[in-house]
């Protein structure tokens, strides 16, 4: 799955759940939560969950809305992690970094 669409599927899930209700749902946890996911091989939705926990330390934190928000997340990341293998995330880096230069 391509950056637009890893992007486009996490969007979707935090407006399917801001406009359920939930307080906690923000694009903000996007980016914090692809960087999370992507620094360790093992990351699971409980993991997730205590990174948004840390983002804001002294914000009141909704954590039911936030651990269904980390389970949805998890479910898009892991399906996005078991088809791209590392190496070829590099090499892709490579390739674009080659063409941005000519």
């Amino acid at each position: 799955m391509d950056d637009t669409t890893l992007h486009a599927k996490l969007t979707a899930i935090i407006q399917r759940d801001r406009d359920a209700g939930c307080c906690m749902a923000d694009e903000s946890l996007i980016e914090p939560a692809i960087r999370r996911w992507n620094s360790y091989e093992r990351r699971h939705a409980a993991d997730l969950k205590k990174g948004f926990l840390l983002l804001f330390p002294t914000h009141k934190y909704n954590e039911a809305c936030l651990g269904h928000i980390a389970d949805s997340f998890a479910a898009v990341l892991s399906a996005n992690t078991h088809h791209i293998d590392i190496s070829d995330r590099h090499l892709d880096r490579r390739s674009d970094s080659n063409l941005n230069s000519h």
